[in-house]
């Protein structure tokens, strides 16, 4: 798949692609991204770091929205994932963004 040596979880990509449902095909943004459309359902199934990110830039582009994780993060549930995933430091970076926003957002 790639040269990557990190990896991922493969069901990590599901919350992504149903966030992304109301803007393009899941199969389409597989394809583009180079991930195997038949290993996101398994967990013992691993994709390269850098195909996720891949997956993520493109998220942020179909969407139009630089902070589509907090989309995302709707349609996680705990079989989401079976074991620890480490993500690529970018989307974190941004979520810790929008959330810092969110609470100096004057709330009264």
């Amino acid at each position: 798949m790639s040269d990557s040596v990190y990896t991922t979880i493969a069901t990590w990509v599901m919350p992504i692609l149903s966030a992304l449902k109301p803007y393009r095909d899941g199969e389409d943004i597989l394809r583009e991204v180079g991930i195997d459309i038949h290993c996101i359902e398994d967990a013992n199934q691993r994709i390269p770091v850098d195909k996720m990110t891949q997956l993520w830039n493109l998220a942020e582009e179909i969407s139009g929205d630089d902070c589509i994780g907090l989309e995302v993060i709707k349609y996680v549930s705990p079989t989401s994932f079976f074991m620890p995933s480490p993500m690529p430091i970018w989307p974190v970076a941004r979520f810790v963004k929008a959330w810092s926003a969110w609470l100096s957002f004057p709330m009264w």
